[in-house]
C-alpha cells in the first residue's frame, strides 16, 4: 500500500472523530488492515516525527510557534480538527508528489 492511500485511509478515520489525534487514527487503521509495523506504516510515522520534531503531537508544535495556548477548548478544538485534516491532505499531497 502506498503511503498516500494509508493518510487517505487515515483522514478517513479522523473525520470519523473516533480519535482526535492523527497518529492514533494511523494506527487504527493499520491494525485493521493488518499491516502494523510495515514499511508503509513506519514511513508515515516517521514523517509525522520529522514534521512535528520535538513535540509529541501536533497541538503542542502549534502552541510553541505562536507562544500560547487555547483559552476557549470547544473552539479550540473545532479549529484543530479543521487544521489536522489539512495536514492530512498536505502529507498526502507530499507522498502523491512522491509517487508513493
Amino acid at each position: 500500500m502506498k503511503a498516500s492511500e494509508l493518510l487517505k485511509k487515515t483522514k478517513e478515520e479522523h473525520a470519523k472523530k473516533v480519535s482526535l489525534y492523527v497518529c492514533n487514527c494511523l494506527g487504527l487503521v493499520c491494525f485493521d488492515l493488518d499491516i502494523s509495523g510495515s514499511v508503509t506504516h513506519l514511513r508515515v510515522q516517521n514523517h509525522i516525527k520529522d514534521l512535528l520534531g520535538k513535540h509529541v503531537t501536533l497541538d503542542q508544535w502549534i502552541w510553541q510557534q505562536i507562544g500560547t495556548s487555547p483559552t476557549k477548548m470547544e473552539e479550540y478544538r473545532q479549529k484543530m480538527y479543521v487544521t489536522r485534516q489539512a495536514w492530512l491532505d498536505d502529507m498526502i499531497q507530499y507522498f502523491e508528489a512522491q509517487g508513493d
